[in-house]
């Protein structure tokens, strides 16, 4: 057996420390064995942190093995915040050869221990080294944190807690029961309760080791009475015997408050929710986001879909749908679904099988976590008959308005084309009023036609008694259509074919009778009425039209143009029939100028010749002078012709506006000294100036 033994109480040695001994001195090696075994945590190690010893309670501490272990440098164990800490101590310890403080190691499995160490400095061989002695206070350490975090727990909870000894005295409160109740002194039975007698069962009960739960009245700090939630029992060591009593005190009369408000606000809620005259379904929604039970109904949807409650809330939400509605229903739920709001219309099935027509009103919403759907449903079958029936009266309505606005249309029309038609013969007048002659009058009246703005081009030609084409007009609104009428003594191919041809002919601008015209400049995609001028039986000219493109040869067109065509015929009849009585007229006033010097001429020879006769006697100067007296006589006729005659003139001039020509009458009497406008020719007697012979 060997002569030396390890401290870490192995045979042969070994270690850093060793000692040499006698194999029979028992008290070493006891001594060595105490200190493997001890329960303490025994280190040997140099100012340089070298360990030289560590028994079995260090090893099992720091979870090494003993070659591990004191191939470790103990810095290496202490936590990297500790380092600066671990200098000073090592320095305090150099100078008072011993301290004791906590320190943290790391264990071999990187979680952390707290030892409180007591360490020395000792001498080994000359060597100066530290003896450290060391108890594990992670655990104590963790209760001491776990009872101060109860502590804390207790101190900051928003309930009030009070502890009372096993007698029920109390001893401790926190700081909410200290807000609420104040200082209650020893004795919370008469403090505290309202009724003794709650109080005292109560007591009762806990002391004898069983708990207590239930709402009771309580007094507070300013002796207003409080309605508290109290939850009480006994504390109980590992024994089960009674070590205290605890109290746990909950302040609910706003809470209590709240729920009779709550309360109050479900009975209004359900006095109008079952009194509603729509009917209300509220629905919950599956975790899918889908329809899927019915929670609750009112008692109008009751009624209306012939359900009790309870087997309404039983039915499955697509039994109350008509079938045919399903496209509709699941595009109306996505959209709710995802905009939250929804209004449409269904057709739902009473229980009988009657279809009702609705409009859904739908708002989604959650309630504790918990998606749900409330729909207003409200019955639009009389909404349904009367929009039916407005629907029919509209379309009634609408179809009379469709007639009577075609009526309008076609009186509109019809008013439009006499407007437009008195407009064009409000043009032939104008024209009368300011020409007086044909030659005047076919410009104009051109002019006009196509001022109207129906008309392009238009050509007036006029056609005398002899069959002849005399004076020809035309006018357009841009380029001539028709121009050099008469070239040559040619008339227009279309011209020829209307003097043969009877009523309204239309020509379009393809016929070869237009294309095919020398006398046209223009040949457009239009076409071209044209039709003879008859008034009186008789044909006064020939007329020519090319209305604007977009204005189609209708009935109504070319009888416009007939009528049009009818006016000018009179008007031109009426402009020769106002020539012929102005050349008759003229030839009145020739005339009478022509009498009017006559009967002058006649009576100064007359009376010349009376008056020779008179100086004269005999039968022969007598057969004269009576000779003489029967031509004064038929002289004196010829003044009352004369007369009648100026008496015609003058009704002409006022009645028929037929003006003298340059008052050539009054002009020639003046000349010729014979201005018989006072006093008529004829009006000096023969035998006046007989009797003064």
């Amino acid at each position: 057996m060997s002569d030396y033994i390890s401290l870490n109480g192995t045979p042969g040695g070994g270690g850093f420390m060793t000692m040499k001994l006698k194999w029979g001195d028992e008290n070493l090696r006891l001594l060595a064995k105490m200190a493997d075994d001890a329960p303490v945590s025994i280190l040997v190690h140099d100012f340089d942190g070298t360990i030289l010893y560590a028994n079995e309670e260090s090893l099992r501490l720091h979870g090494y093995t003993r070659e591990e272990f004191l191939a470790k440098n103990l810095h290496e164990i202490d936590l990297p915040e500790d380092k600066e800490l671990t200098a000073v101590r090592m320095q305090d310890i150099q100078e008072k050869e011993k301290a004791d403080f906590e320190v943290r190691h790391f264990r071999k499995d990187g979680s952390v221990i707290i030892l409180h160490v007591n360490k020395k400095t000792v001498e080994w061989k000359g060597r100066k080294l530290l003896l450290s002695i060391a108890i594990d206070l992670t655990e104590r350490k963790r209760a001491e944190e776990a009872l101060q975090l109860f502590r804390n727990l207790v101190d900051h909870s928003s309930d009030a807690i009070g502890i009372a000894t096993p007698g029920g005295r109390h001893y401790y409160q926190n700081k909410a029961f200290e807000k609420l109740f104040g200082d209650i002194g020893d004795d919370p039975l008469h403090a505290m309760y309202v009724d003794k007698a709650v109080g005292k069962q109560v007591f009762d009960t806990i002391v004898g080791g069983g708990r207590w739960q239930g709402e009771v009245k309580m007094f507070v700090t300013d002796r207003t009475v409080r309605d508290i939630f109290l939850r009480a029992y006994a504390i109980k060591n590992p024994d089960s015997r009674i070590i205290g009593l605890v109290g746990l005190h909950t302040d609910i009369t706003e809470q209590k408050q709240t729920e009779k408000k709550l309360r109050e606000s479900e009975e209004r809620f359900r006095v109008v929710f079952d009194n509603a005259n729509d009917a209300i379904i509220l629905i919950a929604v599956s975790p899918e986001g889908m329809p899927e039970r019915i929670i609750a109904v009112n008692e109008i949807a009751c009624r209306r879909m012939k359900y009790t409650h309870d087997e309404f809330l039983r039915l499955p939400v697509q039994n109350i749908n008509a079938p045919e509605t399903l496209e509709d229903r699941q595009k109306n739920i996505k959209h709710l679904m995802v905009s939250g709001d929804a209004t449409f219309e269904g057709v739902h099935i009473t229980k009988d099988g009657e279809r009702i027509p609705v409009e859904i009103s739908a708002h989604t919403f959650n309630f504790h976590g918990r998606g749900l759907i409330l729909t207003h449903i409200r019955d639009i079958t009389e909404r349904k008959r009367v929009d039916e029936e407005l629907h029919t009266l509209n379309n009634q309505l609408e179809k009379k308005v469709q007639e009577r606005t075609a009526e309008l249309e076609q009186v509109n029309l019809m008013l439009t084309e006499q407007n437009l038609t008195l407009q064009i013969m409000n043009a032939s007048t104008r024209a009368l009023l300011t020409v007086h002659n044909e030659a005047g009058f076919m410009p104009q009246i051109c002019t006009e036609l196509v001022q109207t703005g129906r008309y392009s081009h238009v050509w007036l030609a006029g056609i005398g008694t002899d069959k002849q084409m005399g004076i020809v007009a035309t006018a357009s609104d841009g380029a001539p259509r028709f121009s050099d009428l008469l070239v040559n003594g040619l008339w227009p191919a279309c011209a020829d074919r209307i003097c043969r041809a009877e009523g309204v002919q239309v020509i379009t601008s393809l016929d070869p009778v237009c294309t095919g015209c020398p006398l046209s400049r223009l040949h457009t995609d239009c076409y071209t009425i044209v039709m003879r001028l008859n008034a009186g039986g008789k044909n006064v000219g020939l007329m020519g039209v090319t209305p604007w493109p977009g204005i189609l040869p209708t009935h109504q067109e070319t009888e416009r143009i007939g009528q049009i065509a009818q006016e000018i015929a009179f008007a031109i009849l009426y402009l020769r029939t106002k020539n012929l009585e102005q050349t008759a007229y003229n030839q009145i006033s020739k005339n009478l100028e022509q009498l009017a010097i006559l009967n002058d001429h006649i009576r100064n020879p007359l009376q010349g010749i009376v008056g020779y006769a008179g100086m004269g006697e005999g039968e022969s100067f007598t057969k004269i002078i009576e000779l003489s007296m029967e031509i004064d006589s038929i002289v004196t006729k010829l003044d009352e012709g004369y007369l009648e005659s100026k008496k015609i003139r003058d009704f002409m001039e006022l009645h028929e506006h037929i003006a003298r020509e340059h008052d050539r009458i009054s002009d020639v009497a003046k000349e010729t000294g014979t201005d018989n406008s006072h006093h008529p020719p004829g009006r000096r007697k023969i035998g006046e100036n007989h009797s003064s012979l």
